[in-house]
């Protein structure tokens, strides 16, 4: 491993260096989707793909895909959303904070596409399910 680190001269030394110390912390063989899942937790604030995920642990982006969607049930993007609108729904639980900056903390800067994507999962708009939680707890 030494060696494949001094070979490599990417300018991602660091990155490749946390990875490898995610890595090793891993039984063998690797949980792939275990690792997507921690990654989604870590970093769902921002933009994430399913290529750059298969890219850091080194498999193809369609395998990646194939193994997350038959060990999860959904497929990436929907895993993603579902996510997010769960984290969306407890940020409104505890706080008062505007429905369009809930939206940028649970990594949707368009507030329209996050209302959608709100309404498609949770089976009610942000309004209302904002409204719902203030009567049940008033």
């Amino acid at each position: 491993m030494d060696a494949t680190h001094r070979f490599k001269a990417t300018g991602y030394l660091e990155q490749d260096r946390q990875l490898m110390e995610k890595l090793s912390g891993l039984e063998e063989p690797m949980d792939y989707v275990a690792f997507v899942k921690e990654y989604v937790a870590e970093n769902y604030t921002g933009p994430i793909s399913m290529t750059e995920l298969a890219e850091r642990i080194h498999v193809s982006r369609t395998h990646l895909s194939a193994l997350f969607n038959r060990e999860v049930g959904c497929s990436f993007p929907e895993y993603i959303a579902k996510y997010r609108i769960h984290k969306a729904q407890e940020i409104m639980k505890h706080s008062k904070l505007s429905l369009g900056r809930i939206a940028e903390l649970v990594g949707y800067p368009d507030y329209v596409h996050f209302s959608k994507t709100f309404k498609k999962y949770a089976g009610t708009s942000p309004q209302s399910y904002r409204q719902h939680l203030k009567d049940k707890y008033t």
